[in-house]
């Protein structure tokens, strides 16, 4: 089964949720308001950083809980604390000329080779441990998929709702409000789903 009824009981409310705060954002609220609450320091995004930071401390837990599921929890909350990170855009912070992952950075006069280095092995260890996480990954996604375990579908479900953030982010319908809008509120969903994946997900097999 690939869904349980409290499964779609939580896809029905995650979906519903945003579905509403759509409809308030855009069609309900004065659009001087619609835009503060997507604002990146806005109720939305700061909504969305703090589900991605509870699902790195669901990882945490798991991984101090389970000796056998520490490795691969433990990388795992690496990466959703970077993904957390990410949301709260961080990478744009204004003491960084650059954004670290741009080869613009590392060519940079007005960068320190000390940043560059600290930087250059951050990102190293993160595709490190990014490259681990995919890989361990990919060996359950076929005997997963036979056995229509849910995590699995929870996990396509969030590549298509975060997919969708950023196709709207990078499409000529993010100039206007209700694009904008899509947008970080389609990133609030793909939290939630983070969320009960990372609790479903059995861990290394």
């Amino acid at each position: 089964m690939w869904m349980t009824s409290t499964d779609k009981r939580l896809a029905a409310c995650l979906f519903g949720a945003g579905g509403v705060i759509f409809g308030v954002v855009v069609g309900v609220v004065p659009l001087d308001m619609g835009r503060q609450l997507i604002a990146d320091d806005g109720a939305v995004q700061l909504a969305t950083f703090a589900t991605l930071v509870a699902a790195a401390i669901l990882a945490i837990t798991r991984a101090l809980k389970d000796p056998e599921q520490r490795i691969a929890m433990s990388q795992i909350s690496y990466l959703l604390l970077l993904y957390a990170a990410r949301e709260a855009d961080l990478h744009r912070s204004e003491w960084l000329p650059e954004h670290f992952s741009s080869a613009r950075f590392y060519l940079s006069a007005d960068v320190g080779l000390e940043q560059k280095l600290v930087f250059g092995l951050f990102l190293i260890s993160v595709a490190i441990v990014g490259v681990l996480v995919v890989r361990r990954v990919i060996s359950q996604i076929g005997p997963a998929f036979r056995a229509r375990q849910s995590w699995v579908l929870w996990s396509v479900l969030w590549a298509i709702v975060f997919i969708a953030s950023q196709v709207s982010d990078q499409s000529a319908w993010n100039e206007i409000f209700a694009g904008q809008a899509f947008e970080e509120i389609a990133e609030f969903v793909a939290a939630g789903i983070v969320v009960w994946t990372v609790r479903l997900y059995p861990g290394p097999g």
